[in-house]
């Protein structure tokens, strides 16, 4: 809900478009800075370059689809991680109620990313006490005040999955491992809009975490009558969260790949935390450094391309919004190949009130917005009912209203369905 609550905010001093603008550059600044904060306050002698490798990963393929609430919940996510790790061994009142409003803002950004933080959190206290950093009785308070802080939240995740009707075990289908590693080695979620000309870049960069990874724990090998690794409190933490997300990611039913595709993201950024607070040599960090900012300059050239092309349809919506009275009801109909229009026909309402009855959000029950069922009416194109071929939101018990306008794009030939409208 936080992407929708803070355009709606934003909407009060801006226009949708600015207010837009202004969400995404919340995400795309705040969150290497808080990379940054959370990666000094790890390893404060930490002076390599590997906070850079949030980069590429801040611009990944749900950014560019329009999932707002994602991407935030990833910088709350960080956020989070960094104040619990600041405060945990001087909690007071006044940090577990900061604490208590980081963790809302996490659920109400995304459920994975903040079950992803209960976990990480209750860790980090947990490991410290096993390693006999902290003693019973403070593990018992970090414990306590977690719990009191994540509380409300909790109640609210429970709410909803009590809400829910899930998939059948019959119906769930797990994606093949095959499928699923293939899309973490060649980094997938960085393929964007062409993965024949992208997966150069990502496999590039995979290969520079591979071998950062080969260092970092080559460095932590000690041979003293056996080999053995020295691992430190935050590498078994983040380590064992790699594993863990990891394993999930193979062993959950994949019936909708977007999930697959979260906990990947979820799985890199965790993943790339772990490898930015080691210590590597000068000639390394410059390596990373100059590999890294060569991958996310070439994705992003790419990506601005093709984005730039798509502005330019955006702002086409936004003119023929001009040609339409307001609060009336318009039709939106796709019929382009493209993947990436497919909501554009919803940016004739951002400066206009209109009703547009193919809004895909309102019909579903876990979004802020959601239609009321009783008052809408049934909503006809000409004398025609709704068709086996098009849908609109409609109720079929109301009164007929007629739908004022219809707006088609793309350049594909008419079917029988549009010849007939």
């Amino acid at each position: 809900w936080i992407a929708h609550l803070t355009l709606t905010g934003l909407r009060i001093f801006f226009n949708f478009y600015i207010a837009e603008k202004i969400l995404l550059l919340i995400y795309v600044i705040g969150t290497p800075y808080v990379f940054y904060k959370l990666i000094t306050f790890i390893n404060p002698k930490n002076t390599n370059f590997g906070v850079i490798l949030i980069l590429p990963f801040i611009y990944n393929i749900l950014f560019y689809l329009g999932f707002s609430s994602f991407s935030l919940s990833i910088l709350f996510y960080l956020l989070t991680v960094y104040y619990w790790l600041k405060i945990r061994t001087n909690l007071n009142s006044r940090k577990v109620i900061i604490l208590f409003c980081l963790i809302c803002l996490t659920y109400f950004s995304h459920i994975i990313f903040f079950v992803v933080l209960l976990f990480s959190t209750a860790l980090i206290s947990f490991v410290n006490y096993l390693t006999k950093t902290i003693n019973f009785k403070c593990f018992i308070k970090e414990s306590l005040f977690l719990f009191i802080a994540a509380l409300p939240s909790i109640c609210f995740l429970f709410s909803f999955l009590n809400s829910r009707s899930f998939i059948s075990n019959e119906e769930n289908k797990y994606l093949p491992s095959i499928e699923i590693l293939k899309d973490i080695i060649s980094l997938r979620i960085l393929n964007v809009f062409s993965i024949t000309d992208e997966i150069i870049y990502s496999r590039i960069l995979f290969l520079l975490l591979f071998l950062l990874t080969v260092i970092a724990l080559f460095k932590k090998i000690k041979i003293h009558e056996s080999i053995k690794f020295k691992f430190s409190i935050f590498d078994k933490i983040w380590i064992f969260l790699i594993i863990s997300i990891l394993s999930i990611i193979f062993l959950i039913p994949g019936s909708n790949d977007y999930i697959t595709l979260r906990l990947i993201i979820i799985f890199f950024i965790i993943y790339i935390t772990w490898l930015s607070f080691q210590s590597y040599s000068k000639f390394i960090n410059y390596t990373l450094f100059f590999i890294t900012l060569f991958v996310s300059l070439s994705l992003g050239y790419k990506h601005f391309k093709i984005t730039s092309s798509l502005n330019k349809i955006a702002k086409e919506f936004e003119n023929a919004s001009n040609y339409i009275e307001p609060n009336s009801i318009v039709l939106p109909i796709k019929n382009s190949d493209s993947w990436f229009d497919g909501h554009f026909g919803n940016y004739l309402g951002a400066n206009r009130n209109l009703l547009i009855p193919d809004n895909y959000e309102a019909s579903k029950d876990y979004f802020p917005v959601v239609w009321n069922e009783e008052e809408i009416p049934n909503l006809t194109i000409g004398d025609s009912l709704m068709s086996n071929c098009l849908y609109w939101k409609s109720n079929f018990n109301n009164k007929k209203k007629t739908i004022d306008y219809i707006l088609i794009w793309g350049n594909n030939k008419y079917n029988d369905c549009l010849e007939k409208i």
